[in-house]
């Protein structure tokens, strides 16, 4: 069974956003020698990148945007060009979904021309086609342009 049914069950509202700020409050409790690092590699940046993903897959963009802002602001992003480019990518599917077709246009045409060609295939263009897939027409014939 799901968060959200347990939740409903109890006569409670599920909110993804009070889930995670919930998690972080506990996060921020653990003594330092909780959080030190577990041995297989799972950073913050990591941890970032999967939130932002997910939840603006799954139209939580208002906290998908904060996290993806701090996944961003990591170091470890800077090296990580696929994975910027997918954070971006949502971004720009956010944009989208809010109608501002222009500057997810915009945003996508710029996220591939600033990947190198070896990293042209795979997730990236994966992404984009998901993206248009879930766009209407009009906005598959703005970002063709």
């Amino acid at each position: 069974m799901s968060c959200s049914h347990f939740a409903s069950s109890a006569g409670l509202p599920y909110r993804t956003d009070d889930a995670i700020r919930e998690a972080e409050r506990i996060r921020g409790r653990l003594p330092s020698s909780a959080t030190v690092a577990d041995g297989i590699g799972a950073s913050e940046y990591r941890l970032r990148w999967h939130q932002a993903h997910h939840l603006g897959v799954l139209g939580e963009h208002r906290i998908a945007d904060e996290i993806r802002r701090r996944a961003l602001e990591l170091p470890q992003a800077g090296p990580d060009l696929v994975g910027r480019a997918v954070l971006e990518l949502d971004e720009a599917a956010m944009l989208l979904r809010k109608g501002e077709v222009e500057h997810g246009a915009a945003l996508i045409r710029q996220v591939w021309r600033s990947l190198p060609s070896e990293f042209q295939h795979g997730q990236v263009p994966r992404r984009i086609s998901q993206i248009m897939s879930e766009a209407s027409a009009a906005q598959r014939l703005s970002l063709a342009g």
